[in-house]
């Protein structure tokens, strides 16, 4: 079916090398196709082919009439009239009825400017194409009104003209207004996701930079003087003259290890107390230690602290206890 369309899938009055063939022997091939699609495609797939046919065969026809423009006669028009009809009356089972509409309308504004006669119903058919289609400019009316009326007065040609180009002024104007609403939407949803800038915002930050451009050279001429004139020596004056620079920090770290070293190796004078890293640290045996521990303690708890008797004490406490033991015996 889309071979057949894609070569004589136009009304009989747009293909010229198809003279003698009508619109019914289009409709009858598909008639054929569409029996075999019935048996093997869904119904749902079979309205979407149906409705991309009849979608491929207006755009065809007005790609063809823009092109050239046929002959406007009565026959042309009686025929373009019963096309219509055939196409409206086939399509029907197959396409929604204003989706059929539609598309049927393209080929009846377009059989309108053939049979206008009056600016008014000229002028109304064109708008309706100019909504429905981009291809139908000035030099398409042009055409219409010079090669394919000659019925049409002067008067009427330029009354027709005007009211088109002020139609077609209009519409560019709303395309325009269009265009930017568009554009406005795109950047808000830009923005709110962080997409890229627009290009004339990039244009406005590139201007300041190449403002600033040209300074550089000079700056790389005034380094590249500093560069060739050697720096003198300062001189003593200006070294004494200079108040000096107080230590950095670290270099304060540094110098207290130094201070201290110096301290310590400086000779001591007779009579005077060594401090308290140089005073030896009195060494004390485990038990010593042990017993100010619990002294200390005790004092803090207000009782007195209780010695434990040497070992030769104990002997001598135990030696009358054991002659006691003897005597009784």
């Amino acid at each position: 079916m889309l071979k057949y369309t894609s070569t004589t899938g136009l009304p009989p009055y747009l293909a010229p090398s198809f003279p003698g063939r009508t619109t019914g022997t289009l409709i009858a091939t598909l008639r054929d196709y569409f029996i075999d699609f019935k048996v093997w495609v869904q119904p749902s797939f079979l309205k979407r082919v149906a409705e991309a046919a009849l979608d491929e065969l207006v755009r065809r026809a007005v790609n063809m009439f823009v092109v050239a423009p046929p002959q406007a006669t009565e026959a042309l028009t009686k025929r373009m009239s019963d096309d219509e009809a055939d196409l409206l009356t086939y399509f029907e089972s197959y396409v929604k009825l204003d989706k059929l509409h539609k598309h049927i309308s393209v080929l009846v504004d377009m059989r309108e400017l053939l049979v206008a006669n009056s600016p008014e119903t000229f002028a109304l058919a064109y708008a309706n194409l100019l909504v429905k289609s981009k291809s139908f400019t000035l030099e398409v009316v042009n055409k219409i009104l010079t090669t394919c009326r000659s019925d049409l007065t002067k008067k009427q040609i330029s009354d027709i003209t005007s009211q088109c180009k002020d139609l077609w002024k209009q519409r560019e104007v709303a395309r325009k207004v269009a265009r930017e609403d568009a554009d406005k939407q795109q950047e808000g949803w830009g923005a709110f996701f962080g997409w890229g800038k627009k290009p004339q915002q990039q244009e406005q930050q590139q201007q300041p930079q190449q403002q600033q451009q040209p300074q550089q050279p000079k700056d790389k001429n005034a380094s590249s003087k500093g560069k060739e004139q050697p720096s003198k020596p300062p001189s003593s004056k200006d070294k004494e003259s200079r108040p000096p620079s107080p230590p950095s920090p670290l270099q304060q770290q540094q110098q207290q290890p130094k201070d201290k070293l110096a301290k310590r190796q400086q000779p001591k004078e007779k009579g005077q107390p060594a401090s308290r890293e140089e005073q030896p640290s009195p060494q004390k045996g485990f038990k010593d230690q042990v017993q100010q521990s619990k002294g200390k303690e005790s004092t803090q708890k207000g009782k007195p602290t209780k010695q434990r008797p040497s070992t030769a004490e104990e002997q001598q406490q135990q030696q009358p206890k054991q002659q006691r033991k003897v005597t009784k015996r």
